[in-house]
């Protein structure tokens, strides 16, 4: 496994454990950070349609997050 393939399962890991948070504050940020990871990683390997929902789910986030604060 090359350091990028482990650098997507991180954000796929992510936002896995983000379900597992109770705390919406955390999970909005754990979720974002994966979901970020996600994107960048599915976009670099030309996997378009995960790439556009993790980018989706990372714009919602922005936005809940925003709306936390």
């Amino acid at each position: 496994m090359t350091w990028f393939e482990a650098f997507g399962w991180l954000g796929s890991v992510l936002v896995v454990v983000s379900l597992t948070l109770s705390n919406l504050r955390r999970f909005r940020t754990t979720n974002l950070i994966g979901s970020v990871i996600a994107t960048i990683y599915n976009a670099a390997i030309e996997i378009w349609p995960f790439a556009a929902m993790n980018g989706a789910i990372a714009l919602i986030n922005i936005y809940w997050l925003i709306r936390l604060h």
